[in-house]
C-alpha cells in the first residue's frame, strides 16, 4: 500500500502516516480490527493511540504517553481532528498523495 503522509508540526515536523504497520499497531493496541473504529465517536485514548501509531514510522521510541504529552503541547482540538481526517482520507485513497501539514509552522 503506497501511502502518503501528513507533516505535523510538534517539538520538531514529524510526518504522520497511516499504513499498514500503523494499522497492525492500533489493532494490537486497542484489541479490536481498525474497522470496528467510530471515527466520528472515537475516545480520547483511541484516538491518541492512532496517532501514536501514525507516528511510529518517524520514530520508533515514541510511546502513546509521549505522543500525548506532544499533542497536549503543540495541537489544538481542532488539529487534532482534522489530522485524524485526514490521516484516514490519505490512507483510503487510491493515489495517496501527501496531505497539507498540520499545527504551527
Amino acid at each position: 500500500m503506497a501511502v502518503g503522509s501528513i507533516p505535523v508540526q510538534m517539538d520538531r515536523t514529524r510526518e504522520f502516516k497511516i499504513g499498514m504497520k500503523a494499522f497492525m499497531a492500533i489493532e494490537k493496541t486497542l484489541g479490536k480490527s481498525v474497522g470496528e473504529l467510530n471515527l466520528k465517536k472515537l475516545t480520547h485514548e483511541e484516538a491518541m493511540i492512532i496517532i501514536w501509531a501514525g507516528f511510529l514510522h518517524d520514530d520508533k521510541e515514541l510511546t502513546i504517553e509521549k505522543v500525548t504529552d506532544l499533542v497536549d503541547e503543540h495541537m489544538t482540538p481542532a488539529e487534532i481532528t482534522d489530522l485524524l481526517s485526514k490521516a484516514f482520507e490519505v490512507a483510503t485513497s487510491k493515489n495517496a498523495p501527501a496531505a497539507p501539514g498540520i499545527g504551527k509552522k
